[in-house]
């Protein structure tokens, strides 16, 4: 009772059966098998009978089986090889060419006298009496047709006599009463039929003379589940991860990955069909032999923490979870740095591939490995989102350029279409999974009916089943995970260092530990995409702005340290409203205390800057705390002055304003709007367009921590972790 599929495994099995038994008799120069018995060869294989129930269903459900068995029947008898087909009517089922390899037709009773002389050229079978079940006809030739009786295996016969089976009863006029004593015994039905105790006995006495059970035409269905501790060991860049349906070569193999020639592998498969088992298993098939081949893995898991058991193991440096824009561009811009510096490398080495440049060079060289599960989502959050689809750009160029230099993509996704046309055109090998329809079937060119019913891990690859391995040899994930455990710890005991993880923008930096200036900029802190001192622009205004508690004093008082220490020289202006946390900041020129003196001081500096600076005279810096604070004071149209002089004379001005008041200062606000730097603490999508006319990526004000921006130079952005101590003032 096989599927389409498995009578397509079964056909092509058989194929294989006769191939090897044609190259067996053309070996000893034998015309056919009975020849090889009568020499006595032991290496005469068994005869093999094929029997077929209902053969008309098998024709009527799967058609193009009936050419595979006309093969078998043309070429195999003189291999050993016989058919026994049964069926209710031949007519219309038994093609010609079937016929003419079927020597023995046999008839039981049959309906129609026209049966009976399609099958044995005489209508005796359909006289038969319908009262003798099992009368037959042969016909072992023309003309020669026997009337036979089949024997019946399914009684239960033994050696036990049995009293017959007596009834006593009265015989009145009517119905009578059956006698108790003359009750008959029911039949005894945990006795063994007729048929099994037949195979207990052939089976015992072929283990009395010692025969070899026959080779199997065609093996058993792969198992359910196989353990990656029980495959061989993989070599670094083969990786060996379960085990591989061969029926064309009757064999199971270990199903091998050989990353320096696919270079990129991608998963398919619905929810529940093994996808991340997949990435785990090339993770510990790769880890498992890491003494001997370095191998440095990362994970971007977007698939629900399948990836997470995976974080034990020494060579696995970081699973990132979600989308975590900071790890992952950084994650990218190491991988960029590190194809950019191989490639000079094994150009100079005049190696192809990482196994022949650690040949060439004698290098431990690491193979890299990066496993993407849930590409759909990954490729949603960064593809398409404005702001970060430099993210997937680089991706697909790491798939392009990483094959030839030991950098790897290993990606899961539900569907081929969560992967564009340029990506899949960088992968190598596809291993496709159970999917939702027959149209993802279809999309991913492998037949619909394989995987109907698939068991997890269990896939296509190029036409031939695979079982994907598991650690521990089961699907219990607390087992799993033991045996994931108990292989780091070997792992280190041999040796194997823990891989580095993806670093990420501390929370606190401490402004003593950083220089002055970076490239002549004033510091401002650390970059997340460099880890890097990075500096703010000074050829024009730069605006600090934030919500409220993001931390916009603490940058203020960071940034004009930063200042005064790269221009001592210049003197400094701070211009506020009303009040002011900043009076102690530095030592200033001038410092308004009210609206009217910042009204008087603001217009000073705008006459000054107005009337151009002279040469050889020494620039200001102004600083503006607050913006929002002007709303309404007559001093916010002097100030508003002032930037716009500022601006067209050159003089650095720095400003602050929160989020919430300042747009109330229009005047002001329409001129922080001219600034082409600044950073935003704590920031809102909408906020990069709203002040810098630049697009922010999707963020949530929860990934800042205080102190921690996007900060504006020229339109380019970079996330960045203002310096400052814990101690340092309660920040606005």
């Amino acid at each position: 009772d096989l599927t389409p599929h498995l009578v397509r495994r079964a056909l092509t099995s058989l194929r294989a059966e006769l191939r090897y038994r044609e190259h067996l008799l053309n070996e000893r120069g034998a015309k056919d098998l009975v020849t090889l018995e009568q020499r006595g060869d032991p290496a005469a294989p068994p005869a093999l009978v094929i029997v077929i129930d209902e053969f008309a269903a098998l024709a009527t459900e799967i058609p193009e089986f009936i050419d595979g068995v006309i093969d078998v029947a043309q070429r195999g008898r003189s291999l050993g090889l016989h058919l026994v087909m049964a069926t209710q009517r031949p007519s219309g089922v038994i093609k010609d060419s079937l016929r003419a390899n079927t020597n023995l037709r046999i008839a039981l009773r049959v309906a129609d006298p026209v049966d009976s002389e399609d099958v044995l050229g005489v209508s005796d079978a359909a006289f038969f009496d319908p009262g003798t079940p099992g009368r037959a006809a042969a016909k072992t030739g023309p003309g020669r047709v026997v009337d036979f009786q089949t024997a019946y295996l399914g009684g239960r016969s033994d050696d036990a006599v049995h009293e017959s089976d007596v009834e006593v009863q009265d015989l009145p006029f009517g119905p009578g009463s059956v006698w108790p004593s003359g009750v008959r015994a029911p039949s005894d039905t945990t006795r063994k039929k007729d048929i099994e105790r037949l195979a207990t006995t052939i089976a015992r006495a072929a283990d009395a003379r010692a025969l070899a059970v026959p080779r199997k035409p065609w093996l058993d269905q792969l198992p359910d589940t196989v353990d990656l501790a029980a495959l061989p060991a993989s070599d670094g860049a083969r990786l060996v991860v379960g085990t591989v349906d061969v029926p064309e070569a009757q064999q199971q193999t270990p199903f091998v990955v050989d990353l320096d020639v696919v270079g990129n592998l991608a998963v398919l498969g619905a929810g529940g069909t093994g996808k991340s088992q997949a990435l785990r298993a090339l993770a510990v098939a790769a880890s498992a032999v890491a003494d001997r081949f370095p191998v440095e893995i990362t994970g971007l898991d977007f698939g629900g923490g399948g990836l997470s058991v995976l974080e034990g193991l020494p060579t696995v440096g970081t699973v990132i979870s979600g989308p975590d824009d900071e790890r992952i561009t950084r994650l990218l811009a190491d991988l960029s740095a590190t194809i950019a510096d191989r490639s000079t490398r094994f150009a100079a080495a005049r190696a192809a591939n990482l196994t022949e440049y650690r040949a060439a060079t004698g290098l431990a060289e690491p193979r890299i490995l990066v496993l993407v599960d849930g590409m759909g989502a990954f490729r949603a959050e960064y593809e398409f989102r404005p702001g970060a689809t430099q993210v997937f750009d680089q991706v697909v160029g790491i798939a392009a350029t990483g094959r030839a230099l030991g950098v790897h993509l290993v990606m899961s996704a539900d569907r081929l279409g969560a992967f564009p046309t340029n990506l899949q055109a960088a992968v190598g090998e596809r291993v496709v999974l159970r999917l939702a329809s027959e149209l993802e079937y279809h999309a991913a060119d492998v037949p619909a009916d394989v995987l109907e019913d698939a068991v997890p891990g269990r896939a296509l690859v190029d036409d031939h089943e695979v079982q994907i391995g598991v650690p521990g040899g089961t699907a219990d994930l607390g087992r799993q995970d033991a045996a994931i455990v108990a292989l780091a710890d070997g792992l280190r005991a041999r040796g194997v260092v823990d891989a580095q993880p993806i670093r990420t923008l501390p929370t606190v930096v401490d402004p003593a530990a950083l220089p002055v200036s970076v490239a002549g900029r004033p510091t401002i802190g650390l970059a997340d995409d460099t880890l890097a001192p990075i500096g703010i622009p000074t050829d024009g205004m730069f605006v600090v702005t934030g919500p409220f508690g993001s931390g916009r004093s603490t940058t203020m008082r960071t940034l004009i340290r930063a200042v005064r220490s790269t221009w001592p020289e210049r003197p400094a202006h701070l211009i506020v409203g009303r009040r002011s946390s900043l009076r102690d900041a530095t030592d200033w020129a001038s410092v308004s205390t009210d609206g009217e003196s910042a009204e008087a001081l603001a217009a000073e500096l705008a006459a000054g800057l107005e009337g151009g600076v002279s040469s050889g005279a020494v620039e200001p810096v102004v600083v503006i705390e607050n913006v929002g604070d002007f709303e309404g004071l007559p001093a916010e149209g002097q100030v508003a002055r002032l930037i716009k002089a500022a601006r067209r004379a050159g003089v650095f001005v720095l400003a602050e304003a929160d989020t919430v008041t300042a747009p109330s200062a229009w005047q002001l606000f329409a001129e922080l709007k001219t600034a082409r730097a600044g950073i935003a603490l704590q920031p809102e999508e909408t906020d990069g367009l709203t002040l810098f006319r630049t697009a922010f990526p999707r963020v949530t004000r929860s990934d800042f921590p205080v102190g921690r921006g996007i900060m504006v130079d020229s339109g380019r952005i970079t996330r960045v972790q203002v310096a400052h101590t814990e101690d340092i003032a309660v920040p606005r």
